[in-house]
């Protein structure tokens, strides 16, 4: 199965970039307050934990596939995305470590810090997506040399 030709492009990869972020953001949101909530040194059962991390998992894979999509499928059409999924990556590391940490009653610090750490690196990807952008959108307003030539030249009947 393919995707259509339509879903790879630039817009639809921004559009999944941020989507993916501000997911997780909401996930990183709802499990802090889940865990003012509730003691965290409480062995939880993996069900429950995917219920209660679904945000910042799902928030990380859509990085990761915006990513591999904007690496792999789309060539250059979404420059910064070896840098967004290095990000996705540490993240998904440190959520893997942190679920795991917390199925067996503990949680370590680290584990935390490595989805801060990926979203940094995933700041970087945006901040490179939005110059590559900018300078597409200068290149398509700044007419070329032959047009402008044109223009400049008087009319002949």
């Amino acid at each position: 199965m393919t995707l259509p030709k339509e879903w790879i492009n630039p817009k639809t990869l921004h559009m999944a970039m941020y989507t993916g972020i501000v997911i997780f953001l909401g996930g990183k949101a709802f499990d802090n307050y889940w865990h003012a909530q509730n003691l965290s040194f409480v062995v939880e059962p993996p069900r429950k934990l995917l219920v209660i991390h679904s945000g910042i998992y799902s928030g990380a894979l859509i990085v990761a596939i915006t990513g591999l999509a904007g690496l792999f499928l789309a060539g250059r059409l979404l420059p910064g995305s070896a840098v967004m999924l290095v990000g996705a990556l540490i993240q998904l590391t440190g959520i893997g470590l942190d679920f795991w940490a917390h199925s067996q009653g503990y949680q370590k610090a680290l584990y935390h810090d490595m989805e801060w750490y990926g979203l940094a690196v995933i700041a970087l990807a945006v901040v490179l997506t939005e110059y590559a952008a900018a300078a597409r959108r200068r290149v398509r307003e700044t007419p070329r040399e032959e047009e402008s030539l044109e223009a400049e030249a008087p009319q002949s009947r």
